[in-house]
């Protein structure tokens, strides 16, 4: 069962994630009202629900999808598919130990089974989220110094 703080944290780490970089973030205001919403104590930042595990999920799992699309030659719902020997094939779990966690992703499949994700390799993948950590940490600004 999802809690109301994991599915926010979840809400709010693909809108982060969708923002396109920290410039965009701050633009938009979405950064202060995150930073307001951790100070205020209405958001986890960290543990299997919080929102560092949640925003590395939607990262990778986005990182993933384009990925896959790169490999089949279209994107999602693109109808040239239909004409195409490979395809989409729905997704595989996979835990991968960070530094705030475990974070479960979803990582995508296609049908002939000969995508090799690179974001998140199939073995030796504990690496990946230190860095992803590293490069979040690094974008921010003082307060994310705090968090980290």
């Amino acid at each position: 069962m999802i809690d109301a703080n994991e599915e926010f944290s979840a809400e709010l780490a693909a809108k982060v994630a969708a923002a396109g970089g920290m410039e965009q973030l701050r633009e938009s205001g979405a950064f202060d009202e995150l930073m307001e919403q951790i100070d205020s104590g209405e958001l986890q930042i960290d543990g299997k629900n919080g929102f560092l595990n949640q925003m590395i999920k939607a990262v990778l799992e986005r990182g993933l999808k384009a990925e896959l699309s790169g490999h089949l030659g279209y994107e999602k719902g693109d109808s040239a598919a239909r004409l195409l020997p490979n395809s989409r094939n729905g997704s595989y779990p996979k835990t991968l130990a960070s530094q705030v966690g475990d974070v479960e992703l979803a990582v995508p499949r296609d049908r002939n089974g000969t995508f090799t994700p690179q974001l998140v390799p199939k073995a030796g993948a504990d690496a990946v989220a230190p860095l992803l950590l590293e490069v979040i940490e690094e974008s921010g600004d003082q307060r994310c110094d705090e968090i980290g």
